[in-house]
């Protein structure tokens, strides 16, 4: 008896020394308040906690762009790296790509991951090109110009809340990693020679 109690607590301590180590929080799927209120919630009980990844992340459904401030102002005050594995699209993309340092992590079951980076659209399906810009202004801060200034009116070639710029962590055959897609379902352009890593983002193999 006195063993198991024995166990039992030197269990409980080491799930509370890993719970102050706690270094990275995982969102998947969307984004949303509560989710960032856990974030926030995460960060103040450990110190330790300055990682954030994004796994299978389809951005942010409602308040996209007070969200997406939200995010970016957390990234600031903790001084966030942050992490994407399979797709990370849209809004996720723009927090991702804000990172102090920022890594695109392979799939987990071998295939590509990407980020997909579109502009902002209104409920009408207008584009928000003040908003647009002042998020890409901000990436293209942080990394430091890697990523082109001239990606942006790229960005308002797409045709449809889903048309996008792809950047993924394994180049093609024709060793292109960057493409615009201009709608959902349509094909892929090659639109550099850069790959991930010249934008500034690490792809550990």
């Amino acid at each position: 008896m006195k063993k198991l109690i024995y166990c039992l607590l030197l269990l409980l301590c080491s799930t509370a020394i890993a719970d102050e180590n706690k270094t990275r929080y995982i969102i998947t799927s969307f984004i949303n308040a509560e989710k960032i209120h856990d974030l926030e919630t995460q960060l103040k009980a450990h110190p330790s906690l300055r990682e954030i990844e994004f796994v299978r992340s389809y951005g942010i459904y409602k308040n996209e762009i007070e969200l997406t401030k939200k995010m970016l102002d957390l990234i600031d005050q903790y001084h966030l790296h942050t992490f994407a594995r399979e797709n990370c699209a849209f809004a996720c993309a723009t927090i991702f790509l804000y990172g102090y340092q920022r890594s695109l992590l392979p799939s987990a079951d071998g295939k590509s991951s990407r980020l997909i980076l579109r502009p902002l659209v209104s409920r009408d399906e207008e584009f928000l090109k003040e908003q647009t810009e002042e998020f890409f202004n901000k990436i293209v801060a942080r990394s430091e110009g890697k990523i082109p200034a001239d990606f942006l009116p790229l960005l308002y070639r797409v045709k449809d809340n889903f048309g996008a710029i792809h950047i993924f962590n394994k180049p093609d055959k024709d060793q292109h990693a960057i493409f615009l897609q201009d709608t959902g379902g349509g094909k892929y352009e090659a639109i550099s020679e850069l790959k991930a890593e010249d934008l500034g983002i690490l792809v550990p193999h």
